[in-house]
Order: structure tokens, then sequence, then C-alpha cells
């Protein structure tokens, strides 16, 4: 365990080299366990290292098919290289994994923001605040969501529960600090 906690601590220090060593040590020490690959393939996901990240999140759900961390993250990937059919199909496996996986929404929330849907977008972001009404990430996107809409009131009340939540995320705190400009 003490490779995996060295890893996490890296990790959120965004020393995703350091990481990826002591998660490979985890691996090394512990291959039955899909939380090791998840967390190497997070590691290379940092590192732009996008096909090992897929390769070890696919190993990951080989040993547990529903763990949604994984599969979220493969659909993160998919989505930015323009896979939507399968971008689509992995967020239908997440939601089947645990229906109340308040990222898989906020994924959909995003999908359909970006297509200028913003009516389901809303609607998707809405209910990742209702499963998860402590994820920052969410609050975040409903903020973007209704400056593209261009409510700006609106959008500084989402912004704000984000950093409620928290004040460390920094995308946040930019949104923030530009709309106060």
């Amino acid at each position: 365990m003490g490779n995996t906690n060295s890893g996490i601590e890296y990790y959120n220090q965004g020393k995703y080299k350091e990481a990826l060593s002591y998660f490979l040590e985890a691996l090394a020490s512990n291959p039955e366990s899909h939380i090791n690959y998840h967390n190497v393939g997070l590691s290379y996901d940092m590192l732009q290292e996008v096909q090992l990240a897929s390769a070890f999140y696919y190993k990951a759900l080989k040993l547990n098919p529903k763990y949604v961390r994984s599969i979220n993250n493969l659909a993160i990937i998919n989505y930015k290289r323009n896979n939507e059919e399968v971008f689509l199909s992995l967020i239908e496996d997440a939601k089947n994994a645990n229906p109340d996986d308040a990222e898989a929404y906020s994924l959909l929330g995003t999908y359909h923001k970006d297509k200028k849907d913003y009516e389901m977008a809303k609607l998707y972001y809405e209910k990742a605040a209702k499963l998860d009404p402590d994820f920052y990430y969410n609050y975040y996107n409903l903020g973007k969501l209704w400056l593209e809409i261009g409510d700006k009131t609106k959008a500084k009340e989402y912004l704000e529960k984000s950093f409620e939540i928290n004040p460390q995320f920094e995308l946040t705190q930019k949104e923030l600090k530009l709309l106060e400009a």
C-alpha cells in the first residue's frame, strides 16, 4: 500500500512521472488489482500517453468491468479524439455499471453543450448535481454553460458553488476572476 500512497501523493502534486513509478511498483506487487491498473492509466493519461492510458484502463476493466472511473476516463479520451460513438457507448456502460454515477451525466452535459443543445446539457448537469452535490467540476461546467448562454448571474452562482466546494480548483478561480474584471 505504501507504493500506492506515495504514488497518490506525487500524483496530487502534479508529479506524474514519479507517481507512475510508484504505481508501477504497486502493480508489480499486486497485478490482480484493478485499482493499480487504473492508477497507472491515470499517470499515463496526465503524461499525454493516451494509448498507454487507454490500455491500462482497459486492463482495469478486464479485472472489474463495472469500475466506472476507468470507464469514464476512457470515455473522456474517446471524446477528445472525436470518437463519438465509442464515447456514447462508454457513457452507457458507466450508467449501467452505476446508474447514480454523476460523472457520466456531467460528461453527457458537456457533450450536449458542445453540440449547442443547451437544454439537454442543463438537464444532464442538473442530474449530476442531484446525484453528487459535492461534484465541484460539474458546477464549474454549469457555470461555463451559463456563460456560453450569456447569463453571467447564473454563471457566477454555479462558479461560486464550485469554488465553495473546492477553492483550490484553478479553472473556477480563473473564470470567477474573468467575471469580476
